[in-house]
């Protein structure tokens, strides 16, 4: 069973700092590098015989290696695993091996977590599995034995995070104190990497529908594309709709969209409260529109908004859910649309068309318009919308 330090690493170190010789090791030495990865030379605090004054970093040229292990001695390295990006919330094991190649057992084996970012690592007392023989406080020449850490890195949706921490080993070779130090690292994220998960628009030419009124929503409904695995679900992340102002003069408040369920007995109606909602201000968008002047090749009737230059001109709005919604494979969902305090003008939808210049609807959704109130809703087939949906990227 692992046992905390009693003695702080500090302490350890201002003894370790009175003797009166010091040396460093190779990275062949160290017991802080990690399988699979690169670290630098590292440093093993305690009495050495040979030359004084040496400092971590000098080579082993400048080390006289024939006198660095005192015979007799235990001698302890170890290996730590690698530890892979892990999801907010999640864990994963992390398992550091320590052998004793000396000639001696070690007592006074201590673990001391020297914590840099709290919370996210920790010790697991739980027993390891089969052949794995968990550290005590004494460990014989020629055995090994393992520590186990749990990594449970915390932290907001939309965010990658790097925790640094590191463990200390302070253990009694038979005639001096030693101390290795393993350096831990992990990778916590939730939604950090996003990807396209279905995608409604057919070509660069379109038309757009107008939204002239906070007493009128726009629907469009859709399913979510099929897993590639039984039972996989889909984390929801944003939607992205193709908006522009119809004029200069368009003043408005905000726009809303809406995550709902489909209704049962009309699948391309919404049903119920949001599943999630998202609202953008006037002065937010004017910003996203801005951003996106030099996309002018989708204009509705091009020819009749060539005077209002750039206010014709759509960018792809994306509407970032709050936090990651998490639906099953092949569930059936209507976003909506509808704006707040709109007094003049108008915003432009996308719409789908086809190659040939007539509408298409899209096969598995309708659009529709739906009143303020939600009670009346008409179906347009032939009317569907460009849209596309963001899910997220999970850590292995």
């Amino acid at each position: 069973m692992l046992k905390s330090m009693k003695t702080s690493v500090s302490s350890v170190l201002a003894l370790l700092a009175s003797a009166t010789l010091t040396s460093c090791l190779s990275p062949d030495d160290i017991g802080s590098t990690p399988q699979d990865a690169a670290a630098d030379p590292g440093c093993e605090a305690g009495t050495r015989f040979g030359a004084d004054d040496l400092e971590c970093g000098k080579s082993e040229a400048e080390i006289d290696l024939s006198v660095q292990t005192p015979a007799g001695s235990a001698v302890l390295r170890g290996d730590i695993t690698t530890l892979q990006p892990t999801r907010f919330g999640r864990s994963r094991h992390i398992d550091i091996t320590v052998r004793n190649q000396g000639e001696s057992a070690a007592t006074g084996i201590t673990f001391t977590l020297r914590s840099q970012s709290p919370g996210a690592f920790r010790f697991d007392a739980s027993p390891h599995g089969d052949n794995i023989t968990p550290c005590t406080d004494t460990l014989p020449a020629g055995s090994e034995c393992s520590a186990r850490l749990v990594f449970t890195p915390q932290g907001a949706p939309y965010q990658r995070t790097i925790h640094r921490d590191s463990l200390a080993l302070q253990y009694q070779n038979g005639k001096e104190i030693r101390a290795l130090e393993f350096a831990l690292e992990g990778t916590g994220e939730f939604c950090a990497n996003r990807t396209r998960a279905l995608a409604v628009e057919h070509n660069s030419l379109r038309r757009a529908a107008r939204l002239e009124s906070d007493t009128i929503q726009i629907t469009q409904s859709f399913e979510l594309p099929a897993a590639t695995s039984e039972g996989v679900l889909q984390e929801v992340s944003s939607i992205r709709i193709p908006l522009a102002r119809a004029s200069s003069k368009t003043q408005f408040s905000g726009l809303v969209l809406s995550l709902h369920a489909a209704d049962h007995s009309d699948s391309n109606r919404p049903s119920g409260a949001p599943l999630a909602q998202v609202r953008l201000s006037q002065s937010e968008l004017n910003t996203l529109w801005n951003e996106a002047l030099l996309q002018d090749n989708w204009l509705e009737a091009t020819a009749d908004l060539e005077h209002l230059g750039a206010i014709g001109v759509p960018a792809d709005i994306e509407f970032k859910l709050p936090e990651p919604l998490t639906l099953a494979a092949e569930t059936r969902l209507v976003w909506t649309l509808r704006s707040e305090g709109l007094v003049s003008g108008g915003i432009l939808v996308g719409r789908h068309e086809n190659l040939s210049g007539g509408d298409e609807a899209y096969q598995d959704g309708t659009a529709g318009l739906l009143t303020a109130n939600g009670e009346r809703f008409t179906a347009h087939p032939f009317f569907d919308f460009n849209f596309s949906i963001d899910s997220c990227v999970s850590p292995i």
